[in-house]
């Protein structure tokens, strides 16, 4: 378990914490060290995708049952499963990954008070299995301010991230970075082929 005080987030204190981790499973002769988070929380996205250079093509559902606490009540726990591989040239070489023009959207639309929606994704799936270019998936940017004014919306984007994430893994792609916007409701995590992958 890893948390920073509220009067220290939002300084790199668990990036920090985070490679002096590293470095000490380093000395011991670890490759892989791996860990869960929720993927529709974007501030720890960006910290373990972004900025350590994780990779994911697991996705567990309700991974830890039913949760009481602030962040997780009322919906199911589900996590992404991070690889951390800590010895690869796609963690030491910082390799960074943006939006290009070619990559392939996941459609949403924004409701009123700008929170934003997941189109029907049934059809949209069933074509990206044809395909082999890098997918953006957008997953609300406040996912606790989404929860706490519509949790019927919150439930909904629950279960089609699961639905997409579950597709696009089981056809070889993983989850590489969090794209943050600064116009949108929405960030975007990316997923490219992971045996286009240099983590081994």
């Amino acid at each position: 378990m890893l948390g920073i005080h509220p009067s220290h987030q939002d300084k790199g204190v668990g990036s920090q914490l985070k490679q002096e981790q590293k470095k000490i499973a380093k000395e011991m002769g670890y490759d892989l060290i791996v860990w869960t988070y929720d993927p529709l929380e974007t501030k720890n996205g960006y910290l373990n995708l972004s900025k350590l250079h994780t990779i994911c093509s697991t996705y567990v559902e309700n991974c830890y049952g039913e949760m009481e606490g602030s962040l997780n009540r009322g919906l199911p726990s589900d996590r992404f499963k991070v690889e951390w591989w800590i010895n690869s040239p796609h963690v030491e070489k910082q390799h960074r990954f943006k939006q290009d023009q070619d990559d392939i959207v996941i459609q949403w639309d924004a409701l009123k008070n700008d929170l934003p929606k997941l189109l029907n994704i049934e059809k949209r799936l069933k074509t990206l299995h044809h395909k082999d270019q890098s997918i953006l998936v957008p997953v609300p940017a406040d996912f606790q301010r989404l929860k706490n004014v519509n949790n019927d919306l919150a439930f909904d984007w629950r279960l089609k991230t699961r639905e997409i994430f579950q597709s696009l893994f089981s056809i070889g792609y993983a989850v590489v970075s969090l794209i943050k916007s600064e116009d949108e409701p929405v960030h975007y995590y990316k997923l490219v082929k992971r045996n286009k992958l240099d983590i081994n």
